[in-house]
């Protein structure tokens, strides 16, 4: 080989590794600036939260000795913005491994419980002793949720370290002792929820909705496992061979669980009825109407025993027309007992079931007397509304609770639907929804 030629082959490779240690040299300078504007970032949201997490903890005390509705209304406010940035920090943190999910939970609380309390001011009702209770335990706490957080704190700005290299190395069970106090003081903080007091409150995080028992199953027989068998199979339309057992479900709605080539049904324990059932088969291009799907879906419920169900709200999705039925008691639409049907558009199928709701809140309810007159309640909707028809009503609240209102169903600006409830007892407005209607179904927000 000539020298011309080896140095430039020489030339060639020294300029080849230059620009390769440069682009190396940027890589990493790159992704150091990366973790550090990133570990920038949860330190930043660590700060915030242990902060925010100190707010709670004085307002929470506030409410305690709090005896106007005005005041009330005030600390309702605070906890609800308090809870939410809360909430937002810990999501910004890399702690999803340390499955903080009580932590979670009783931030939720906080900011659910302040929408409660917030309701209860706007009627101008004072605090029960119940809810002090309430404020009293919170407190405790959020101060010991404040003292873990500002314990992690510490130890980074002790230590010089990286909240991300941390919890990566918690994650790993490291064995270094700062790593295992922190990691220990997180499952301490988790753990201590463990005993923390149940909240009783109308709201959707209250503890009391976990604990509930379905009411069509109190005081029902229980039923053999071949008799939810052909139960089963009979609702996922099949032949019963083509059922096997499933792990049934322990839960406060006991079931027998099913499955079989592409469904999955399930049954209550006690009473025999009808849970759920799912077929996942694949779904081809639609020819069935809406219209259609309403009628398969009736036809349906009457062949498992619920007829009489009204109608309301659809989604079409994936081929399939999802629709809500609820009972109706005297002409009173009892929205709480819900049931969902899903019919495949096209053969017409009915591919899907759930009635946990209505399990679970079904009855025989006493119709009040004595209401406000229909024109007295819509005294109160807004003049920007015609009415353009009313229904009775009986609709959840976010908690165990129910309202009898009656149901406007108004036109608004350039021809938006809203649907209005107004308590038949007190004339108050309970809940303003907005009708969307697209050729994909009609829903409320």
């Amino acid at each position: 080989m000539k020298r011309r030629t080896m140095i430039r082959i020489i030339s060639y490779l020294s300029a080849l590794f230059l620009v390769l240690g440069i682009g190396a040299f940027r890589g990493n300078y790159e992704a150091m600036q990366y973790r550090r504007a990133l570990e920038s970032g949860y330190r930043g949201a660590l700060d915030e939260l242990t902060s925010t997490l100190g707010n709670i903890e004085n307002t929470l005390l506030k409410g305690i000795y709090v005896g106007s509705p005005t005041q009330i209304s005030m600390v309702a406010a605070q906890l609800w913005k308090d809870a939410a940035s809360a909430k937002s920090c810990l999501s910004s943190l890399p702690v999803g491994e340390m499955h903080l999910e009580n932590t979670y939970r009783f931030l939720s609380q906080v900011g659910d419980f302040s929408m409660a309390l917030s309701k209860k001011s706007m009627n101008g009702q004072q605090l029960s002793s119940d809810e002090r209770d309430n404020f009293e335990s919170m407190v405790d706490y959020a101060a010991s949720l404040e003292n873990e957080l500002m314990g992690l704190d510490d130890y980074i700005n002790t230590n010089n370290a990286s909240l991300g290299d941390i919890v990566q190395a918690a994650n790993e069970n490291s064995d270094d002792p700062g790593v295992a106090s922190v990691n220990a003081g997180f499952e301490q903080m988790e753990e201590g929820f463990t005993s923390y007091p149940k909240l009783i409150y109308d709201g959707p995080f209250s503890d009391h909705l976990a604990d509930r028992t379905p009411v069509m199953t109190q005081g029902q027989s229980s039923i053999s496992r071949a008799a939810a068998h052909k139960k089963a199979a009979a609702a996922a339309m099949v032949e019963a061979d083509t059922l096997t057992d499933a792990s049934d479900e322990n839960s406060h709605m006991p079931l027998y669980c099913f499955s079989g080539q592409n469904v999955e049904v399930g049954v209550t324990k006690q009473g025999g009825y009808l849970c759920y059932m799912r077929q996942s088969r694949p779904v081809g291009d639609p020819v069935k109407t809406v219209k259609e799907a309403f009628a398969a879906a009736h036809q349906y419920l009457n062949s498992v025993g619920l007829s009489g169900m009204k109608d309301s709200y659809y989604e079409i999705g994936g081929g399939i027309c999802t629709m809500n039925f609820s009972a109706v008691q005297d002409d009173v639409v009892c929205y709480p007992d819900l049931v969902k049907v899903g019919v495949a558009l096209d053969t017409g199928d009915v591919v899907f079931y759930e009635a946990r709701g209505y399990l679970m809140n079904h009855k025989e309810r006493e119709i009040p007397t004595g209401i406000l007159s229909k024109d007295r309640a819509q005294q109160v909707l807004s003049s920007r509304l015609e009415v353009q028809s009313v229904q009775m009503a009986i609709i959840p609240t976010d908690g165990k609770n129910e309202i009898y209102c009656y149901e406007f169903l108004c036109e608004g600006r350039n021809g938006q639907k809203v649907l209005v409830y107004v308590n038949a007892r007190t004339g108050a407005e309970e809940q303003v929804l907005i009708l969307l209607e697209s050729e994909n179904g009609v829903l409320t927000v």
